[in-house]
């Protein structure tokens, strides 16, 4: 939704604008994917081990 700012003109479309902001936006959620992985897993497979 907030990314509809950098592209709304008035008779045109910045799309290299666009296309910055996004990647600019990917970049913390893909970090913090990154170092949240492996505790994610192992959580997953921790609960699915029956004793």
């Amino acid at each position: 939704m907030g990314l509809r700012a950098f592209i709304a003109g008035q008779y045109t479309t910045r799309w290299g604008v666009f296309t910055a902001a996004s990647v600019v936006g990917t970049i913390p959620i893909a970090v913090i994917f990154y170092i949240l992985k492996d505790p994610f897993v192992s959580g997953l497979t921790q609960g699915a081990v029956k004793e």
